[in-house]
């Protein structure tokens, strides 16, 4: 072992979880690359192809090897710590901090967000011993899930939104669970897993109204003395948008003759040449202001009053609604 590998099994760790829709690629892409003493360690996409995070997320239980995925996660540290010898900045190693940002770790809608306890108990495992921070952005449910679920058609869901916040889980498989949105309940978990005091828990709205504030918190948290300055342009810049509400139906109705992950048995597969031609259409359509009819959005935000009540009083969170 080098003094480099003996070094990055010591540096802090930060784990930005999500949420899918809370501005995490922005974050990924524009934010987190102008701190030169964050050492991403996920960088890849997809995702999926980061040892780390295939450590993690893809292991059934019966395999799962918390000495495997600490050893990946330091082995994927010395590589980006190697490539930018010297440092940024003439940062020295010692003072760098490595940085693990990936929705997946916040569960997915699509799965209803079956495996949240499940990932936050194996990063604890893996992770045990390290000077670990967790922290993830929670949006207003009624506009989180407007906001999924456009996502989802995009990538090949067919099912009505309402399957979102079904109440009764499958027998037989997973799928969308009305508690994936009681952000509470995951927060208490990972709480308990690595301390209060190492969790932390913002709102997509005060991103959304206070920039400069919430980057300010963000890079407190991180422990580095704060984020580049952005241009207007990568400030407003939007990197991964969902499809439009108007034509959802469209995408929704073509995705049957599409085979996705998310519909892996259609009868025929046109492929991506359609898009295009859809979302031409889709442009033609009047706009829609929302997705949900106001009864339904009064009947979710009655829903998750309990849960968002419990997230304000232990984490300061707050909706304007």
């Amino acid at each position: 072992m080098n003094d480099l590998d003996a070094l990055a099994r010591t540096l802090p760790v930060v784990i930005h979880i999500g949420y899918h829709k809370t501005a995490s690629t922005w974050l990924q892409r524009v934010v987190f690359p102008s701190q030169p003493r964050l050492v991403r360690v996920v960088q890849e996409s997809p995702a999926r192809l980061n040892p780390f995070l295939a450590a993690i997320v893809g292991p059934h239980d019966a395999d799962f090897d918390p000495s495997a995925a600490r050893d990946a996660l330091d082995r994927v540290a010395v590589e980006r710590l190697r490539s930018e010898q010297p440092g940024p900045d003439g940062l020295e190693p010692a003072s760098r901090v490595l940085l693990v940002s990936a929705e997946r770790l916040s569960g997915h809608a699509a799965s209803g967000g079956y495996d949240t306890h499940r990932i936050a108990d194996r990063l604890a495992a893996a992770l045990e011993g390290r000077d670990v921070k967790v922290c993830w952005l929670v949006r207003e449910q009624v506009s989180m899930i407007e906001s999924q679920y456009r996502q989802l058609v995009a990538h090949g869901f067919c099912g009505p939104i309402e399957a979102l916040w079904a109440e009764e889980p499958g027998w037989r498989t997973v799928g969308p669970r009305a508690a994936y949105y009681e952000y509470d309940r995951l927060a208490d978990h990972y709480a308990a897993r690595f301390g209060r005091e190492r969790v932390a828990v913002w709102p997509y709205e005060r991103l959304a109204a206070d920039r400069d504030g919430f980057l300010t918190g963000l890079a407190a948290f991180c422990g580095v003395g704060g984020f580049g300055r952005l241009s207007d342009e990568a400030a407003r810049r939007v990197v991964n948008p969902s499809l439009p509400a108007r034509g959802l139906w469209l995408h929704r109705a073509l995705n049957r003759l599409r085979r996705t992950e998310l519909n892996p048995y259609a009868p025929v597969d046109l492929g991506p040449r359609w898009r295009a031609a859809a979302m031409a259409l889709t442009r033609r359509l009047p706009p829609r202001a929302a997705l949900l009819p106001e009864r339904t959005r009064r009947a979710l935000r009655e829903r998750y009053a309990p849960s968002n009540a419990r997230l304000a009083e232990r984490y300061g969170v707050r909706f304007d609604t």
